[in-house]
């Protein structure tokens, strides 16, 4: 008999809401990893576009795929789905417009037998609208209630998820994948950083509407809610976290003040225009520029 260790098998989720343009290419990333033992689950969450036809163009004939269709829900729901039709020892996360390097699975699988991990996260580089490359943090359990540098692409162990699933009441707002690693910290799980790799990750074009500034502070309370209590010592990080947000609702309420404003001129100048518009479109501003012309052409002739 053997003696060579069961290698894993780890179950890839890829999320898609609509990147019919960007899906292939994160299945075709998964496709071609080095290490082998893998399945993939696609989670369709409702998309309106192609994505679809796309997905099951891209997955015909390959062994080991789930394709799962529900009703847009959000990011959360749509990765609890895909970890409850996962059968793997670790899990990863993958959105549909990101892009794996080849050895992403297989180098982050080997740290976390060198370190005993429970998640391993990676450094991140950014390509589409912003190029860059973010080295991320060796793991400190204090900065991580500063800023989240874990991505949500880490290879997790599956107990790690099985204890501590996404809350699916952040399904409409943001920042789901900070809320469920510091929930996962809190229950004692260990990360550790894979210098070894990057996640390719897609940079789309933003847009600071009120909107999605209300949803960010709403997102960031709700964060602040359920872990201000959770680690004792950890006050000042998260007293530092409600200045932020204070300042972001102060900036909010600025921009709607200067929104009001600008709205106002606007209107001024519309009617402005439409003033003018009237004047030059009357009689009486027909006989003034006959007026005028006959004037200059008359004392143009004078003149000569």
């Amino acid at each position: 008999m053997s003696n060579r260790k069961k290698i894993p098998l780890i179950s890839v989720v890829i999320t898609c809401y609509n990147y019919a343009e960007y899906v292939e290419k994160a299945i075709k990333s998964v496709l071609s990893q080095d290490y082998k033992d893998i399945e993939i689950i696609i989670v369709n969450d409702g998309s309106t576009d192609t994505s679809e036809a796309v997905i099951k163009k891209s997955i015909q004939g390959i062994k080991r795929v789930i394709y799962h269709f529900q009703e847009n829900s959000g990011s959360p729901s749509a990765r609890n789905a895909g970890f409850k039709k996962s059968r793997g020892d670790y899990l990863l996360f993958l959105d549909a417009d990101d892009v794996l390097e080849k050895n992403f699975i297989s180098s982050s699988y080997e740290q976390s037998i060198i370190d005993d991990a429970d998640i391993v996260y990676t450094n991140v580089r950014s390509f589409g609208d912003y190029k860059n490359l973010s080295e991320k943090l060796d793991f400190n359990p204090d900065l991580i209630y500063f800023n989240n540098f874990i991505s949500v692409t880490s290879l997790i162990k599956r107990e790690v998820i099985a204890t501590n699933q996404f809350d699916e009441k952040m399904n409409r707002l943001r920042a789901d994948d900070w809320d469920f690693f510091l929930t996962a910290i809190e229950a004692g799980f260990k990360p550790t950083l894979n210098k070894k790799t990057h996640l390719n990750y897609r940079i789309q074009p933003k847009n600071q509407s009120r909107s999605k500034i209300e949803v960010q502070i709403k997102s960031y309370r709700h964060i602040y809610s359920k872990h201000r209590h959770k680690k004792p010592g950890i006050n000042y990080a998260l007293g530092h976290f409600d200045v932020v947000l204070n300042g972001l609702e102060i900036s909010l309420v600025e921009n709607h003040r200067i929104q009001k404003e600008l709205s106002k001129v606007s209107g001024e100048l519309e009617r402005a225009q439409e003033e003018i518009y009237l004047i030059k479109s009357s009689k009486k501003w027909r006989l003034i520029m006959l007026y005028s012309k006959a004037i200059k052409r008359a004392k143009k002739a004078f003149k000569t």
